[in-house]
């Protein structure tokens, strides 16, 4: 798995992420029953994308947050 891979497993795995309820499936094919992280089913940077406006939603529209 590739240092990016395993970044978006992290990311998947973020409570933001985790808190709506995406099917591992809907991204991944399953490497086995008790893995559900195998072979991407999408390209990786637009994963990465998405998952990254989930859990910091301000830096993917470009703002930094109010202090």
């Amino acid at each position: 798995m590739s240092a990016l891979e395993m970044k978006l497993v992290e990311y998947f795995l973020h409570p933001a992420v985790q808190a709506r309820h995406f099917n591992p499936a809907l991204f991944w094919e399953p490497l086995s029953a008790t893995n559900p992280f195998g072979r991407l089913r999408v390209n990786a940077r637009d994963l990465e994308a998405l998952l990254v406006s989930i859990i910091q939603p301000e830096a993917a529209r470009g703002r930094s947050p109010a202090h």
